[in-house]
């Protein structure tokens, strides 16, 4: 699964992401210096099972944990693992704002979770 970093300025130019196939399709253009042999890549496709592209937290946590939470509690070991470069949001979606109460992160959500099963 991936979640894309909600934003209004998106590389639309650069990436085209489309959730119902679950693919995302990096471009870049070929540097001019090489001539009119150029075999540099340019187009990169990734298979995903699940984007989430401008999700909300709930719907990041939905997706993504609460089904892991629940499992634990039925006795099963589970893990949520964000990966990614330095910037990109994952202490955002881990952890959340701790003063707005909507934009919490997957913690204090699979916590709240858990409290409400037991």
């Amino acid at each position: 699964m991936i979640r894309t970093r909600p934003t209004a300025d998106f590389a639309s130019k650069n990436v085209e992401i489309e959730t119902g196939s679950g693919s995302i399709t990096l471009k870049q253009d070929k540097d001019e210096k090489y001539g009119s042999v150029n075999n540099q890549t340019d187009i990169w496709k990734f298979k995903f099972e699940q984007i989430l592209h401008n999700a909300s937290q709930d719907e990041t946590y939905e997706a993504s944990a609460s089904e892991i939470v629940q499992s634990v509690v039925e006795g099963y070991n589970g893990t949520v693992l964000c990966y990614g470069q330095t910037g990109a949001g994952k202490t955002y979606s881990m952890t959340g704002s701790s003063t707005v109460f909507k934009y919490r992160g997957l913690v204090p959500r699979a916590i709240t979770q858990l409290y409400s099963l037991t």
